[in-house]
């Protein structure tokens, strides 16, 4: 008798143990992806921290490299700052300096340009125009030529019915002095008397408004004897607190003290006075046909600038004399105290 095959339960033995294999090697696998995975994480963990760390030393590296520079340039900025007030203190010294030099210069520019200045000449279209009757006010100053007034402003040429001498206003330029009539038969007696004739320009010389420059203004008066007067008159610039001032010349040079004005008249009409002469005057109206004698380009400014304190001192050395009274002197004389004390000397008591 034959033994009997059992092949089923072979194969179920051996599909268990499959199975058993299978399912051993499955969990082995899944037991290494496990470790693996967890060996993974662990390296992933690892590697961030350090990342961390390195990031973190990093930007502290960073903080303090950006520390150290902002420190320094903090330090440039400062010895800037400290190199930029000292350049403006420099700066600064140097503009005062240079202002106090400029100042100086330019007054002494003003000064030379006071002294050496050439005047400008205002030219003003005048003429004689008004014989002046007898005035009641001053009747020293004006006379007419008898009492009908025969010779007047609005009849300027002819001769006095009376006889008397008296000027004749040819024209705008020129004075004839007619002369007292004599009477042939009787030795040349004269009939009448020369009386003075005061004429007066249609224009006067105005201030100017505005100058940097002084102003002048002249006229030359020829006498008889052929010599030349002339009259100026000096606005100074504007800029200064110096005084106007008329002065003379004869033949060409400036003769006697300048007369200083009183600050407070800007208008002068000129005149002339003449007893037994004749003249011909040049007003400037064409300079380069008939020029002055007197070269303007020479002309020195009159500066005065211890008006008060001369003044003041006079005052004291003459106290018998009124305020206005010296004043009235010592711009006659042209501010000169010297001459008006060497004057007054000879006539009032100084104070002791």
């Amino acid at each position: 008798m034959k033994e009997p095959i059992l092949p089923i339960l072979i194969m179920n033995s051996t599909d268990s143990d499959y199975e058993l294999i299978q399912s051993n090697s499955n969990l082995k696998q899944g037991n290494e992806k496990e470790n693996k995975n967890v060996l993974v994480m662990t390296e992933n963990q690892i590697n961030v921290e350090e990342l961390k760390q390195t990031f973190q030393q990093m930007i502290d590296e960073l903080k303090i490299e950006n520390s150290k520079q902002n420190l320094a340039l903090k330090e440039i900025i400062e010895q800037k700052d400290e190199k930029i007030v000292c350049l403006e203190n420099k700066v600064k010294q140097m503009e005062e300096s240079s202002d106090k030099k400029v100042g100086k210069l330019t007054e002494e520019l003003e000064q030379i340009n006071l002294n050496n200045k050439q005047l400008y000449f205002v030219q003003v279209a005048n003429k004689w125009k008004e014989i002046k009757e007898k005035s009641s006010e001053a009747p020293w100053f004006t006379q007419d030529c008898c009492e009908a007034k025969c010779i007047n402003t609005e009849n300027p040429v002819g001769n006095c019915v009376k006889g008397n001498g008296y000027a004749n206003l040819i024209d705008g330029e020129n004075i004839e002095y007619i002369d007292a009539k004599r009477d042939d038969n009787c030795y040349g007696y004269y009939l009448g008397i020369d009386n003075s004739t005061t004429i007066y320009a249609e224009n006067s010389f105005n201030k100017p408004k505005e100058s940097q420059s002084g102003s002048l203004y002249l006229q030359n008066i020829l006498w008889n004897n052929n010599d030349i007067l002339g009259c100026g008159l000096v606005y100074p610039p504007s800029t200064t607190d110096n005084f106007s001032y008329i002065f003379f010349t004869h033949n060409g040079k400036q003769i006697g003290s300048p007369i200083l004005l009183n600050e407070n008249c800007d208008g002068y009409k000129p005149f002339i006075q003449l007893q037994s002469c004749s003249v011909e005057t040049n007003f400037g109206k064409d300079l380069k046909a008939n020029p002055f004698v007197y070269d303007l380009s020479k002309h020195v400014f009159h500066k005065y600038s211890d008006y008060e304190k001369d003044l003041n001192e006079l005052i004291e050395m003459f106290p018998l004399i009124t305020k206005e009274g010296i004043e009235q002197i010592l711009l006659a004389k042209g501010g000169i105290k010297e001459i008006v004390s060497e004057n007054l000397n000879a006539i009032f008591p100084k104070n002791t």
